[in-house]
């Protein structure tokens, strides 16, 4: 057990000492133009990829819900026989205050 707390510790220490050694690398303005060109690049190209299977995924969901709801809509439409007709009559008819009939007549 001793061994393993040596070799962690004397590990420890050579990185320590490695991190606080400076080393100035000489690099080229160009190789540093070009790695950064490089993280863009891989930059843009994950987002793109994960913008367009999130947007697919919501383009489906909603064309999913909008069927459903064309559904449900078209089979009450056919069982209980809405059409425009009925219910504009229903409207004028049941309108105690004759709100709409005054609405359409003022200026």
């Amino acid at each position: 057990m001793k061994r393993n707390v040596e070799d962690i510790k004397k590990i420890e220490e050579i990185l320590v000492a490695a991190h606080r050694t400076k080393s100035n690398f000489a690099v080229t303005q160009d190789w540093q133009e070009r790695v950064m060109e490089h993280i863009c690049q891989i930059a843009a190209s994950k987002i793109q990829i994960n913008d367009d299977r999130v947007f697919g995924k919501i383009i489906w969901r909603f064309a999913t819900a909008v069927s459903v709801f064309a559904g449900i809509f078209l089979l009450y439409a056919i069982n209980t026989d809405v059409n425009h007709e009925s219910v504009m009559v229903n409207m004028f008819l049941n309108d105690p205050l004759n709100l709409i009939v005054s609405q359409i007549v003022s200026p």
